[in-house]
């Protein structure tokens, strides 16, 4: 039997109709090769005693393949779970999510959700993630002042020019980027190929980073108003684009009116300008007080009770009460808002969504309430949380659609491309440039998450959090405290950094940009990947690169909504295929060999001495992506060492295969058609 043809998945090929509603009809569609004779049978979760013939597709003959189909109920509740038996006389294989097992028990099961939907605006768009202070300044009238206010007994900074970096204190440094500069700036993010743009949070907060909320219901001034985001956002939607907000329910700022703790914030006040309403910090009576969680509760912890819960010990970060019904109401009234007209906002990220409530139970609870009120009032609203763990016990199709892809895309990323862990705070040698390494961290961590969601699961190389992805390419240990803003660009290499943005542009996912990534900029972690985004000095070739990808993306559906399929993976080198029945793409990356692989086939120990040389030269099957004999492919974009081509190249099969020559720390990417 042969093993590599075989195949199935979870997109709309395979799975007809693609998101099933519980108790319709769906085909489930199988792939063997034709001159195998297999058979096919289902196993559901109710075991073998239960497994279903599938039928071949006879109408689909002369090709490599042959299909199998079956028909099947949902479940009016719960999940659909289920994987292949394929048995050739008395050889029998197991096959599941993440491919083809020799037993039942080491196989991973497909699994769908009836119900589940995920917009399909969503699916396979470029995102722009935006920290507003930072990225351009279109009205110098609201920017901040420096001492315009004291945060932890420090004064406000404003930045004398836009070309400073940030310091250890970024948290007080302002640049004075604005809703303004975005709207300014929506001709080059349309000309990049951005579908999406993921703000972090806009509103009003005395920090820069605005994790700290002091008002959930207005942007802050010094980005704007609420009316200047209604009309961004209406111009964007005009433009085909769409908004995503951030969303810090887990806590808010210690200064804003629930709690107003003063001497952890802005400035000194007895109450809330225009409420004549104590916080919970002030008085036990404030109507606030269930809000938080008091240690304290006795009469003489107030007034000026610190004793409250402090997310991660953060005293301006107080932690939010989900056993609070009145709390409760209030984040759903705040969710809805602000994706409901006149604002119309298309979706939420969910800061450390995982964290929020007291309890598993408490948590799950609040985050059913919170789709139901943003669905109700936005049909077609994304919701994408930061989670960093095993997503799947929120992915049930009623919680959250997705996460940012940090266990299925951004850390096997780092570990390949760069040999590093995302903070950029230890090296991860043994993973750089193991390309089967790679392969299972990408397909096992994909596993956890259902159709809908791994088709608008958030897939970045760099994020506010972590070190840019170009920095790391450095593959040294570093922050800005100790090695300084100016190590972060030193021994860089862009060419790496272009070959993940190869990967990235053509994996399944919603590819994100970091503002600034496709410019060139460098930064260690938090605070130092905040930097102002380099208006005028941008590195050309890389924002050129990008922009060739994000098109490339859009012109062919593979890429889009294909399904995808790792075609060969070892020391040095990571090749996959995206693939619809009516066009078939192959990506091709290959980096310097790695002398510390353990357990490497001779085959690749011979590929790996190749991937030394300038130039590693390999077969590639495409036939596995369904592509006929007599069809060629073009090569639409190369990378290597110096430079990119979109020159085209020819390559003609011979039994299923072409040879190609991959660049070192490079990349191809060839199409069917």
């Amino acid at each position: 039997m042969n093993t590599d043809a075989l195949f199935a998945d979870l997109t709309e090929y395979y799975v007809i109709p693609n998101e099933p509603e519980p108790g319709q009809m769906a085909r489930l569609v199988f792939r063997t090769a034709a001159e195998d004779s297999c058979q096919v049978w289902l196993i559901t979760s109710a075991g073998e005693e239960a497994q279903i013939l599938l039928q071949p597709d006879h109408t689909k003959a002369g090709t490599a393949f042959v299909w199998h189909e079956v028909s099947v109920r949902m479940p009016e509740q719960g999940i659909f779970s289920y994987c292949f038996k394929i048995t050739q006389g008395e050889e029998c294989i197991w096959y599941g999510r993440t491919g083809h097992s020799e037993t039942l028990q080491d196989c991973t099961s497909f699994v769908i959700i009836p119900g589940f939907h995920t917009p399909g605006w969503a699916k396979g768009a470029v995102c722009y993630q935006i920290m507003v202070d930072r990225f351009c300044n279109g009205d110098p009238s609201n920017d901040v002042r420096t001492g315009e206010y004291i945060y932890l007994g420090k004064p406000a900074l404003a930045h004398g020019s836009w070309e400073e970096l940030p310091w250890q204190e970024d948290y007080r440094e302002f640049y004075g980027g604005d809703l303004a500069g975005v709207l300014e700036k929506l001709d080059y993010l349309q000309a990049l190929g951005v579908d999406v743009i993921y703000f972090n949070p806009l509103f009003t907060s005395p920090s820069s980073h605005k994790y700290d909320t002091q008002d959930y219901d207005h942007i802050d001034p010094h980005f704007g108003s609420d009316e200047l985001f209604a009309q961004l956002v209406g111009e964007m939607h005009s433009r085909g684009m769409r908004v995503i907000l951030d969303g810090v329910f887990n806590h808010c700022g210690s200064f804003h009116r629930w709690m107003d703790a003063p001497d952890q914030g802005a400035e000194d006040r007895d109450a809330p300008a225009g409420t004549g309403v104590a916080g919970a910090y002030r008085a036990k009576e404030s109507p606030y007080t269930d809000y938080f969680i008091f240690e304290d509760r006795s009469q003489k912890a107030w007034p000026d009770n610190d004793s409250y819960v402090k997310w991660w010990g953060n005293e301006t970060l107080p932690k939010l009460n989900y056993a609070s019904e009145a709390l409760r109401a209030e984040i759903l009234r705040i969710a809805a808002k602000w994706v409901s007209p006149p604002y119309g906002a298309d979706g939420w990220r969910l800061d450390v969504a995982a964290d929020l409530g007291m309890s598993a139970q408490e948590n799950h609870a609040f985050w059913k309430q919170f789709r139901e009120a943003v669905r109700h009032a936005n049909p077609d609203a994304l919701i994408i949380a930061e989670h960093y763990d095993d997503p799947t016990p929120w992915l049930g199709g009623d919680e959250w659609d997705s996460v940012m892809n940090y266990a299925a895309f951004f850390d096997p990323v780092s570990h390949f491309f760069t040999g590093m862990e995302k903070h950029a705070d230890r090296q991860e040698t043994e993973l750089y440039a193991d390309g089967k390494a790679f392969a299972k961290a990408l397909l096992t961590a994909d596993a956890a998450l259902p159709g809908p969601a791994a088709a608008v699961a958030m897939n970045q190389l760099s994020n506010h959090d972590h070190a840019r992805l170009l920095t790391r390419t450095n593959r040294r240990v570093g922050r800005l405290a100790s090695a300084g803003s100016a190590a972060a660009a030193e021994g860089v290499s862009k060419s790496t950094m272009r070959a993940a943005v190869l990967f990235q542009m053509t994996w399944p996912g919603m590819p994100a940009i970091y503002y600034g990534d496709e410019a060139g900029m460098c930064g260690w972690t938090d605070p130092d990947n905040r930097r102002p985004y380099p208006w005028g000095h941008e590195n050309r070739q890389m924002l050129m690169f990008h922009q060739i990808l994000t098109e490339l993306r859009h012109t062919h559906p593979a890429l889009m909504k294909g399904s995808c399929k790792i075609l060969k993976a070892g020391s040095g080198f990571f090749v996959f295929g995206r693939f619809t029945p009516e066009e078939q793409v192959i990506a091709a990356i290959a980096l310097p060999g790695n002398d510390s692989f353990e357990n490497a086939s001779e085959e690749d120990l011979k590929e790996t001495a190749q991937s030394q040389m300038d130039h590693l030269k390999m077969d590639i099957p495409v036939w596995l992506t369904g592509a006929k004999k007599e069809t060629a492919f073009r090569r639409i974009l190369l990378t290597d060492a110096k430079t990119y081509t979109t020159a085209e190249k020819k390559y003609y099969q011979y039994q299923g295969n072409i040879t190609v020559s991959i660049p070192q720390r490079g990349g191809i990417l060839l199409v069917s058609k």
